[in-house]
């Protein structure tokens, strides 16, 4: 059974998704400008999430954390979790090139920054 989250925009605009891939200053420019939109755009929204998957985005992320909490002052709350995932190999020795699925672990970081004006 399927566990989907249903599609919403304000999730959009304060959900940050880092890869790989993704250079440590535009990680923080972009988190910095979500930051201070946040009040503008979602005055509702107390907090941007940022989320990453693997070795190289949770390292990313720890620094990030330390960053925004010790030099910005923000509040920041981290969770580490697993997260499950499907890949899908397809065999080419076949003709039918039928595909077989293998489920693995991946390590998971969430963090959530404060707005200042929240306790």
């Amino acid at each position: 059974m399927l566990n989907l989250k249903p599609f919403s925009v304000k999730s959009l605009q304060t959900i940050i998704h880092l890869k790989s891939s993704t250079p440590y200053v535009s990680a923080l420019k972009r988190i910095q400008k979500h930051i201070i939109q946040l009040p503008k755009k979602q005055p509702s929204v107390k907090y941007v999430t940022v989320k990453g998957m693997g070795v190289k985005p949770v390292e990313k992320l720890m620094q990030l954390a330390v960053f925004f909490q010790v030099e910005e002052g923000f509040k920041v709350d981290m969770f580490t979790s697993s997260v499950e995932v499907l890949d899908e190999y397809v065999e080419e020795d076949e003709e039918s090139g039928s595909s077989v699925f293998k489920k693995r672990l991946v390590s998971s970081v969430v963090m959530r920054i404060w707005r200042k004006d929240v306790k």
